[in-house]
């Protein structure tokens, strides 16, 4: 969890993501503030950063590494490598130089408690998925050296507990096809972007709009050129309009409920304010009695 993070961890390594600006109170709260085994907080410990540009981020990192666009996976498999013992044959990997990589390997080796974080950064290019394995199976291979621990940082919307929902109906986290009556799994092909870019849809359902702009561009264009039905609070503008909004109320203000943190931590929510508008939840149970 992010509070044995904060109690435990005195090297952190943030790679495609930039919590300055995503998350405000991660560095806050998990970066310089002191824990059990981190008496000194951010004096304490170590934050390497890897990205494609500068960033918010990688200005308080120890130790900021700038590798080319898409060359991610490449990086990874080398630091495997690296910590696997195997001698590298180029100078260079991903634009930085391996007289680099090899003593942050060590200091990934020799770290009390490690944990990684990634963003958006680390899946915008090639094989997402594959890109996101290379770094689960980095931090397991410096697990029989120290203790590592990754997770991701979650886009705005309620990535978390979407996620949660999914896996505990239906046994995957995303990407889920359910047009043959039962779910099948496979990020690339059944991915919203990828479905949205390839033309493949031609209707939309969105509960919520946080983090619609982060879409590409070929997948807002198709978005934007198809029938589309909005569930929000209305708070946040569009700049398309939808075929039909329905604004709703808030969990966490106006209704209860459960919320996940982005470590999957359920957390209670509760109403503090009066509304009469419906809740997500009561929309979509009308909407699937009359498609029934």
């Amino acid at each position: 969890s992010l509070g044995e993070v904060r109690a435990r961890s005195n090297t952190i390594l943030f790679w495609g993501c930039n919590p300055a600006h995503s998350h405000p109170r991660f560095i806050e709260r998990f970066v310089d503030a002191p824990g059990l085994f981190v008496p000194g907080g951010r004096r304490d410990r170590q934050v390497i950063v890897v990205d494609v540009a500068p960033t918010e981020t990688s200005a308080l990192a120890d130790t900021f590494l700038q590798i080319d666009p898409g060359s991610d996976f490449e990086l990874l498999w080398a630091l495997r490598g690296l910590v696997k013992g195997v001698p590298l044959s180029d100078n260079t990997i991903a634009g930085v130089s391996v007289s680099q990589l090899s003593p942050l390997v060590q200091q990934f080796k020799s770290a009390q408690y490690g944990a990684a974080f990634f963003g958006p950064g680390l899946t915008a290019h090639g094989l997402p998925h594959q890109n996101v394995e290379a770094l689960l199976r980095l931090v397991t291979d410096l697990n029989a050296h120290t203790r590592w621990v990754v997770r991701g940082l979650r886009n705005p919307g309620e990535a978390s507990s979407a996620e949660s929902v999914l896996s505990w109906q239906t046994g995957y986290p995303m990407c889920v096809n359910m047009s043959r009556g039962y779910p099948r799994y496979n990020p690339g092909e059944f991915t919203a972007t990828n479905l949205l870019e390839r033309g493949e849809v031609d209707a939309v359902l969105l509960l919520g709009t946080t983090g619609l702009h982060q879409l590409p561009a070929a997948a807002l264009a198709h978005l934007k050129s198809v029938p589309t039905v909005v569930l929000d609070s209305g708070w946040h503008e569009l700049d398309f309009t939808p075929t039909v909004r329905l604004n709703t109320s808030t969990y966490g203000l106006h209704r209860g409920g459960t919320t996940s943190r982005l470590d999957g931590t359920p957390l209670p929510l509760h109403a503090v304010l009066k509304s009469d508008l419906p809740a997500d939840h009561e929309l979509l149970a009308a909407l699937a009695a009359r498609l029934r």
